[in-house]
């Protein structure tokens, strides 16, 4: 489903912006069943590359989440970066 320099398909928006709202709520139980979530089985029709997300919230603690890099990537590979702790002023990270 890779459609390199096309703009992103709607479901890839959909489950992006569904799990940064969820770990901005830090609704862990929702992320932790993601396959709940609608789109999940188009987005992630394997966990390999979802599942870091769940280790990197446990780890993350009560520190509140920073987002970078909020592009998709040929239609359907979301390339959002998380950052926690450290910093919580303007930085390099906070910008596409």
């Amino acid at each position: 489903m890779l459609r390199p320099g096309a703009g992103p398909y709607p479901w890839a928006e959909d489950f992006d912006l569904t799990v940064k709202t969820l770990v901005e709520r830090g609704d862990y139980p929702a992320l932790v069943e993601y396959s709940n979530l609608r789109y999940a089985d188009i987005a992630h029709p394997s966990p390999e590359h979802y599942l870091p997300l769940l280790y990197t919230l446990g780890a993350a603690g009560g520190d509140t989440p920073r987002f970078f890099s909020e592009k998709i990537f040929a239609g359907s590979v979301s390339m959002r970066g998380i950052v926690f702790g450290g910093h919580t002023g303007s930085s390099k990270w906070t910008h596409d």
